[in-house]
């Protein structure tokens, strides 16, 4: 089988596979008492605001009270912004703040303070926002050939230093990544791996730049000179997720398996493990200290959609908290996200067609 052919054939399998509850963890080390590992981490509700409309996004704004939200086709059609505009609302009130009477669509860096969209010149924008709206800090021509693909991979580094996206100049799938400094609008270099490229992540210091590929492979990339520091190959399969976890030296990686692997960050060796089984949809996401991952499920069983949304402790992955339990909603929710120092964990779920819920919950930790 051709690579392409089997990048596309994991790809899909990836898509379609089941995935609902969660197994019990098969972990070498002794695991700790979940009582006390559930005190640890203590996510408290500090905002929940219903908008009416359709909405598409929301994310953390760069002022730690603030999220953006896209939203189009209000019922009002008296609105500003009946067919498509960008919010930022204050999460404790709920408010507007700012309109910015266009969609930004584009990826929004962790910290909140840049967003990149390719635009109809085959380049990559990088904006900023103020009180005013959006304004354009760089611009860079897009490092590959090819065209922008959906199958494209791009993440942004913790504090927008890096910014970094897949693309091939040449072949259907992108098993290529450039490097880019958004601030200078400047390509810094390419790498290539040795296969497809589901998905990208920086570690939490900025100085690693990993990249999950669909033959199994895990490139570990010293920045910014794009050097190889590991090419770990831990099982036979897809990967399609894969953090740091630097305060255990470890990385976790997420396999088309339904497989959640911990392993050494150093050698790789497989240091615990646990699965995803089932018939469910399902996300997930790791908090940028390397602590915490959240898994979201989706489960329609009985008829209607039912959500869940867990916590697990990323040295044991075990669950500590559920956050959601089996919740009536429209669809999966279209945000999950940690702000950038992992104080705060923010979800967007559509209990219905035409509004969109936004909680926000400030993590402790004891």
């Amino acid at each position: 089988m051709s690579r392409t052919a089997r990048w596309i054939w994991g790809f899909l399998c990836w898509l379609s596979a089941p995935m609902p509850a969660l197994a019990q963890a098969s972990i070498s080390a002794p695991l700790p008492d979940t009582a006390a590992l559930a005190g640890s981490f203590q996510f408290k509700l500090i905002s929940e605001v219903s908008i009416p409309g359709y909405h598409s996004k929301a994310w953390f704004g760069p002022v730690p009270t603030q999220i953006f939200d896209i939203t189009s086709e209000y019922e009002d059609e008296t609105s500003p912004c009946r067919y498509s505009c960008t919010e930022i609302r204050n999460i404790v009130s709920g408010n507007v703040v700012l309109k910015i009477k266009r969609p930004l669509i584009g990826l929004t860096s962790p910290d909140g303070t840049l967003m990149a969209e390719d635009d109809d010149k085959n380049r990559i924008v990088f904006y900023s926002f103020t009180s005013s709206g959006a304004s354009v800090v760089s611009k860079v021509k897009r490092p590959f050939n090819k065209t922008v693909s959906v199958l494209d991979v791009s993440v942004f580094s913790g504090r927008a230093e890096y910014y970094a996206t897949t693309g091939s100049d040449s072949e259907l799938f992108s098993s290529s990544v450039a490097l880019v400094d958004p601030a200078k609008g400047k390509l810094i270099g390419k790498v290539s791996a040795s296969d497809a490229i589901n998905f990208m992540s920086f570690s939490a210091d900025s100085t690693k730049l990993n990249a999950a590929c669909a033959d199994g492979t895990l490139h570990v990339w010293q920045l910014p000179a794009l050097t190889e520091l590991h090419v770990f190959n831990p099982m036979v399969g897809g990967i399609v997720r894969v953090w740091d976890l630097p305060n255990q030296g470890m990385m976790l990686i997420v396999t088309n398996r339904r497989e959640l692997i911990e392993i050494d960050s150093e050698t790789g060796a497989v240091r615990g493990s646990t699965t995803i089984a089932g018939n469910s949809d399902y996300d997930l996401l790791a908090s940028p200290d390397g602590r915490l991952v959240t898994v979201s499920l989706l489960d329609g069983a009985q008829g209607s959609w039912a959500y869940s949304l867990q916590v697990l402790d990323a040295r044991t992955l075990r669950i500590v908290n559920t956050l959601i339990d089996h919740q009536h909603v429209e669809d999966l929710p279209c945000t999950m996200q940690f702000n950038h120092d992992s104080s705060m964990f923010l979800y967007v779920c559509t209990p219905t067609h035409s509004v969109f819920l936004a909680r926000v919950y400030r993590v402790d930790r004891n």
